[in-house]
């Protein structure tokens, strides 16, 4: 049975219109994918204490 993760990644970005690499959420997301964790959903946060960062769903088999 899978088993799921949710993870808040508090990583603040500043649009400017071009595309912006979250290098801090990058590494840590790949900590977790060589602990066998992989990816399943990815939503940004959406009110006052959350719009700063991701919520990041992992499932591990």
């Amino acid at each position: 049975m899978p088993e799921y993760k949710i993870v808040w990644f508090p990583e603040f970005v500043m649009n400017n219109g071009q595309p912006v690499e979250l290098t801090q959420t990058s590494a840590q997301v790949n900590q977790w994918a060589a602990a066998g964790w992989r990816v399943h959903q990815v939503v940004p946060g959406t009110n006052a204490q959350t719009y700063g960062g991701l919520f990041v769903t992992f499932v591990h088999d």
